[in-house]
């Protein structure tokens, strides 16, 4: 048994937890090298934090971790030995919505004003027939019939409120397309280990991390934490759950869940 083991033993799981926030469960996987229910990154990444916070020698232990598992058989998604730091680009679909939503509004707008001609030349033939009685002579003494200015600023008055008020109804939308902007952000004060599954296509990253961590909203998740004291904010709102570890992220909507719902969304598995 190293010193540093029997250090950690003398200090208890209780307290190391409570000063580090690794969770009890795997304190004592550490303390006794128990390691059934982790896999090798999960178990060098609290390793190495222990290290650094207690500042001792923990490479007996780290040694009975790779000697256990190299015995275990290869399974590709649970022996990834390279911490994954990922910071998901941002999509572009908000652009692509956009696009659509101008396209669509300026559509609207040339039928708009194809019909809005229709009306002008109605209103055109009806003050024609309002001032037929109203004529001058040329020297040619010729009948000539006089429209009043008001045909023209009428026209011009009509087109310029269409266009005012489609322009106003474009902007709006662009702007509540930009307000629904989705996020999803990991927030914690203590050095934190984060494993993040991508629903679609079930690729597994690690990662530890103090402060926050943002994700890309616009996918599917689930998440698994190291202890329960994390906070998750989605669309800058706060999410409160109570002190879960197991999280699923689907259709934008945040779900603590048990660890039957974690391996029934993650394909059996743990992690």
């Amino acid at each position: 048994m190293s010193n540093g083991i029997d250090k950690l033993k003398e200090i208890g799981a209780q307290k190391i937890y409570e000063q580090t926030h690794v969770s009890k469960e795997h304190i004592q996987a550490i303390l006794h090298n128990s390691f059934e229910d982790l896999n090798k990154v999960q178990i060098i990444g609290f390793i190495s934090i222990l290290e650094r916070e207690y500042k001792v020698d923990l490479s007996e232990t780290k040694e009975h971790a790779n000697d256990y598992f190299e015995q275990l058989p290869v399974d590709e998604d649970h022996n990834k030995e390279i911490f994954v730091a990922v910071r998901e680009k941002k999509s572009n679909n908000t652009t692509l919505y956009i696009l659509i939503i101008v396209l669509i509004l300026a559509i609207a707008l040339y039928f708009t004003l194809k019909n809005s001609v229709k009306i002008y030349e109605k209103i055109d033939n009806t003050l024609i027939e309002d001032v037929k009685e109203k004529i001058v002579k040329d020297e040619n003494n010729s009948k000539i019939i006089v429209l009043p200015k008001e045909v023209n600023s009428t026209k011009e008055s009509i087109i310029k409120v269409k266009e005012k008020k489609l322009a106003k109804v474009i902007i709006k939308e662009i702007v509540k397309e930009k307000q629904v902007v989705k996020s999803l952000k990991i927030i914690t004060t203590s050095k934190t280990w984060i494993g993040y599954i991508d629903i679609s296509n079930n690729k597994h990253y690690q990662k530890v991390f103090r402060n926050s961590l943002e994700l890309n909203a616009t996918k599917d998740w689930l998440l698994l934490f190291g202890h329960s004291q994390v906070k998750i904010e989605v669309n800058n709102q706060l999410q409160k759950h109570g002190n879960s570890i197991r999280y699923s992220y689907i259709d934008a909507k945040l779900k603590a869940i048990t660890l039957k719902e974690f391996k029934e969304l993650n394909k059996g598995s743990k992690w």
